[in-house]
């Protein structure tokens, strides 16, 4: 599937400059959350892709250094664990006593060999901690259903004020920006802007997205067109049993099926522009 969502990105930005503004008969695709497992017996955790309400983007590493924690419109998996800070396996003191959750970002890249997300300042985290510390979250769903990913009460440097208070700090995300604000809090100074709502999703839910994603420009493509022949996809992008590999298949026949169209009657010497 991998191969796969590489396809879908390719279809995506192939037709993301030719989507009319006025192709409102389709509804973007709804991404499945799921409630992650936050049992602190042992028995908590999973892997997820972690969503951004707000910016409709998927918590990866990117920007600077290609490491800070950041958003983007494709996801890297979170393996999620609750426990201690490993230092004391390197012979060390935790940066930060007690436990939380912490997010380990598998297939980021490092060169220290481990993933764990970690704060370095206020205003940045990264993904590839080595013996940085502070890699100790607390995970609080809200009412709405969302999450609020925030600095655990335990750790003095970052969940303190001028004065010593305790602060709520979390992971928030600015208008126009895509790095995320590890200590948002939008009731501070310079956070106002900050949108701190969070939710979880699997592997199969985000391929599912993606692949609709891909099905849905091709469809707003194939009506800027004038390709009518387009019952047979609209059926499957609206089932809610079509896998993700049948959706991103059927992206893929659609957008050669509007070339083919396009293409009838082309000669030597009547060819067809195909440009954009």
């Amino acid at each position: 599937m991998k191969n796969g969502i590489l396809a879908a990105m390719a279809l995506c930005c192939a037709t993301s400059s030719t989507v009319p503004l006025w192709a409102a008969e389709y509804q973007e695709p709804v991404l499945k959350t799921v409630e992650p497992n936050l049992a602190t017996d042992g028995t908590g955790g999973g892997v997820y892709y972690v969503y951004h309400m707000a910016s409709k983007s998927f918590l990866t590493a990117g920007n600077k250094y290609g490491t800070q924690l950041s958003v983007g419109e494709n996801g890297m998996k979170i393996t999620l664990d609750y426990g201690t800070e490993r230092a004391p396996l390197l012979g060390q003191k935790p940066k930060v006593d007690g436990t939380g959750w912490i997010f380990n970002m598998m297939d980021a890249p490092t060169n220290s060999g481990f993933h764990e997300v970690y704060l370095t300042d206020r205003t940045q985290a990264w993904v590839d901690c080595n013996e940085q510390g502070h890699t100790l979250w607390d995970i609080q769903k809200q009412e709405n259903g969302t999450y609020r990913i925030m600095v655990v009460k335990q750790d003095t440097v970052y969940s303190r004020n001028e004065e010593g208070e305790y602060v709520e700090r979390m992971w928030g995300v600015s208008e126009g920006s895509t790095a995320v604000l590890p200590t948002a809090n939008p009731e501070e100074g310079g956070y106002e802007n900050a949108e701190v709502d969070w939710s979880f999703t699997t592997d199969e839910y985000y391929e599912l997205y993606k692949a609709k994603k891909s099905l849905y420009t091709e469809l707003v493509y194939a009506d800027e067109q004038g390709f009518t022949e387009v019952s047979s996809y609209e059926s499957l992008y609206d089932s809610n049993d079509a896998t993700a590999d049948e959706v991103l298949r059927a992206a893929l026949a659609l957008r050669q099926a509007v070339m083919d169209k396009q293409g009838e009657g082309a000669t030597e010497e009547n060819p067809k522009d195909f440009t954009s």
